[in-house]
């Protein structure tokens, strides 16, 4: 257990293309939550799904205002 602890706390400088694929996935993520909510809402009747999916469209709203370059920038 304590050698994945030492392990899980080390920093790992990402290059260029691992960056960008941090970029994608952020962006697949919130829409695979959406997507989710979207269900909930049609499929479910669920309540907080609705709640769920307008935080998660705000969210990726304003991630999306950030270009690939910027988001470079910041984490190069």
């Amino acid at each position: 257990m304590a050698i994945f602890l030492l392990e899980y706390q080390k920093y790992v400088k990402l290059n260029k293309d691992e960056i960008k694929a941090v970029y994608y996935l952020i962006k697949h993520r919130y829409l695979a939550g959406i997507l989710w909510g979207i269900d909930g809402l049609v499929n479910r009747k669920n309540k907080k799904a609705k709640k769920l999916t307008y935080e998660l469209v705000n969210k990726y709203k304003s991630f999306d205002k950030i270009t690939l370059e910027e988001f470079l920038k910041v984490l190069s």
